[in-house]
């Protein structure tokens, strides 16, 4: 379970299975992402908007003021982890490791790449690998397999 009282930033174009994970995990969650759907608030304490969801990219400035406002507003920050969205956003991201401290996929992951095993949990090491890996699967869910490649990820059936 997440330390007591720690809170966990999860960004990205769609955080809702990083907001879902951290929660379960038991981290007061705080979610930015382009969408905001109903099940992202439901797992998150707080939500903000970082970009137009129809560009689905990141707004630099807008990502750094609201990682500024949670920061402010939350006394137990853990740090955050960046999801999907940052691939070969390396400069944003090294910009923003002197601001708040990643607690996912390190800068230099981003930049050299990595093998699958190692962009789980990145800083927070066997912690973030617990946090991150599912463990179950409702009953009748429907599960699509992803091909990993070394940074983000495929979806079914792309080559």
């Amino acid at each position: 379970m997440g330390e007591a009282g720690a809170t966990l930033i999860v960004a990205g174009v769609s955080v809702r299975a990083l907001a879902e994970s951290a929660a379960q995990g038991g981290f007061r969650v705080v979610a930015l992402d382009l969408f905001g759907d109903a099940d992202t608030r439901r797992a998150s304490a707080r939500w903000a908007g970082i970009g137009t969801p129809g560009t689905l990219a990141i707004e630099p400035q807008k990502l750094r003021d609201a990682l500024h406002l949670a920061a402010a507003a939350e006394p137990g920050l853990l740090g955050w982890v960046a999801g999907s969205g940052f691939e070969g956003a390396v400069d944003l991201l090294d910009a923003l490791s002197g601001q708040l401290r990643a607690a996912g996929v390190s800068v230099a992951m981003h930049a050299g790449g990595a093998e699958g095993a190692d962009l789980v949990g990145g800083e927070l090491g066997e912690r973030g690998h617990e946090l991150f890996t599912a463990t179950e699967v409702e009953p009748g869910a429907r599960l699509v397999e992803q091909q990993q490649t070394r940074v983000g990820h495929q979806g079914a059936g792309e080559e």
